[in-house]
């Protein structure tokens, strides 16, 4: 059985190392932050904050190997999004940069979906607005959530979005 108490090593690599890397082989026409910005935000969620290291393969569980300390194995995430990243092992033969890793297919469609238009400083008030409006709302039976009740979800969500449109508007003199 294996011990899943592995003492974590040292990581060598930087973020540094991790950003000039990723802005050399990751498109960043998909991702939530520009290249220039990769430095300071989220990878995933365009935050201007702190970031981690986040390994695109969990060694830890596989017990460590030195080639995944390298920065093509990394993605600097938040501490909000780093807890949500996906934690599967996949050990991939393909190059870059026409290779995504499960974790930048991650990143990709899951700040899609609370950012469409991939914004700064968007995503959490977006998502958070979102969950805010679902404990709103009522399921029949077991059943999940129905047509009508989303597109309730969805127009709500529009009109805060056009209420949030007139404030920084009229903040503006606009």
């Amino acid at each position: 059985m294996r011990d899943y108490r592995i003492k974590r090593p040292h990581m060598k690599t930087t973020k540094k190392q991790i950003v000039d890397w990723c802005m050399k082989n990751i498109n960043e026409c998909h991702y939530p932050v520009d290249a220039s910005e990769m430095h300071s935000h989220c990878f995933r969620c365009g935050y201007q904050r702190a970031t981690e290291k986040a390994h695109t393969v969990p060694w830890a569980k596989y017990n460590y190997d030195s080639k995944y300390d390298s920065p093509q194995y990394y993605r600097l995430l938040c501490s909000e999004c780093h807890p949500e990243a996906p934690n599967v092992m996949e050990e991939t033969h393909c190059e870059w940069p026409n290779h995504h890793s499960i974790m930048d297919k991650w990143i990709i469609k899951s700040a899609k979906e609370f950012n469409a238009h991939l914004n700064y400083n968007t995503y959490w008030e977006h998502r958070n607005k979102f969950y805010e409006l679902l404990d709103k709302t009522g399921q029949h039976g077991f059943e999940p959530t129905n047509k009508a009740t989303m597109e309730w979800i969805m127009d709500e969500m529009l009109k805060w979005k056009e209420g949030l449109f007139e404030d920084y508007c009229k903040e503006r003199g606009l």
